[in-house]
């Protein structure tokens, strides 16, 4: 009598649900981690808008309404939709730049001039949709939190 080598069926489906679960949990590790690392590709972009709008600021006393007006080659990266505008909020300038995510729920805000709350003047920061935990827990890993208004959470990118 020949010995068989060779896996069971029960074997089989024994491996095949441990690489299904491993991967059920890997997997919106891995979602976040590549969120945040586009995060990180946008950073440095609002970062140079917001040093050619000071530059722009000094020479004509105003700061740029778009992205050509200012001397930097400004590209979004995909899924990411970059804005340089008046605040949702109210007023009738250009005073911020922003970038965010495709779903509406995870954004980077920079105000270069505002006239309401100093908490957000000046300073780089994440918000996020309370209702998306995800996008919440992607904002966390930056840096403490500004505040909560609106429905949506604020964290300091430091």
């Amino acid at each position: 009598m020949k010995n068989k080598k060779g896996f069971t069926l029960l074997e089989l489906l024994v491996v095949v649900l441990i690489i299904g679960i491993l991967a059920a949990v890997a997997l919106p590790q891995y979602q976040k981690a590549v969120i945040k690392s586009r995060i990180t590709q946008v950073l440095p972009l609002i970062r140079a808008v917001v040093d050619a709008q000071d530059i722009y600021y000094i020479v004509n006393n105003k700061y740029a309404e778009s992205f050509e007006d200012l001397a930097v080659d400004f590209d979004c990266p995909s899924d990411w939709t970059c804005v340089m505008g008046i605040n949702v909020w109210g007023g009738n300038k250009a005073n911020k730049v922003e970038a965010y995510y495709k779903t509406g729920t995870l954004g980077i805000n920079y105000y270069y001039d505002y006239s309401g709350s100093q908490i957000y003047f000046r300073k780089l920061y994440c918000w996020a949709k309370i209702e998306d935990k995800k996008a919440v827990d992607i904002c966390k890993t930056f840096g403490p939190r500004l505040e909560e208004s609106g429905g949506f959470d604020r964290y300091l990118i430091q």
